[in-house]
């Protein structure tokens, strides 16, 4: 039953407020690792070249957060030089930074993406980074996209 005719009766989705930048970039929070406050630095160019703002604060935050968290549980791999132990009972048992590695690692590459700072999700919102020429002619080389298919691409 239709309330109009020509209407399906389903109300239309209102148009997602998407905030809108002020070329400012939020400072790094406090509270994060030393670490992740660096990697915040190292990626400001980035984040300011996609237009990020307050609204994102929280997944930048989150992402540098998991890369220092890696970056500590893999640093303490290789000072235990060992990925694995033995319990006092027999059991061979991975180091529990291991799994934090992988869980952080994961978590990173979700930001990533979310962020734009994987090249599947750039290609998808269609920025490529601004950067040397000449660097990315080589990238290009290296991962073979400047040669030619040997066979055509599937469909």
């Amino acid at each position: 039953m239709n309330p109009r005719p020509g209407q399906s009766g389903r109300k239309r989705k209102p148009a997602p407020i998407i905030p809108q930048s002020d070329g400012r970039l939020p400072e790094c929070p406090e509270g994060l690792l030393p670490e992740a406050c660096a990697e915040w630095r190292r990626l400001e160019p980035r984040f300011r070249e996609l237009g990020f703002c307050d609204a994102d604060t929280a997944l930048l935050a989150g992402y540098c957060q998991s890369y220092a968290n890696w970056r500590a549980a893999e640093a303490d791999l290789q000072k235990r030089k060992a990925r694995i132990y033995k319990t006092k009972t027999g059991f061979i048992r991975e180091m529990p930074e291991v799994s934090i590695s992988q869980r952080e690692r994961g978590l990173m590459n979700l930001y990533a993406q979310q962020l734009g700072l994987t090249p599947a999700s750039r290609k998808k919102i269609g920025q490529e980074p601004q950067g040397n020429d000449q660097e990315a002619a080589e990238m290009r080389a290296l991962f073979g996209e400047d040669r030619p298919r040997s066979r055509p691409p599937r469909r």
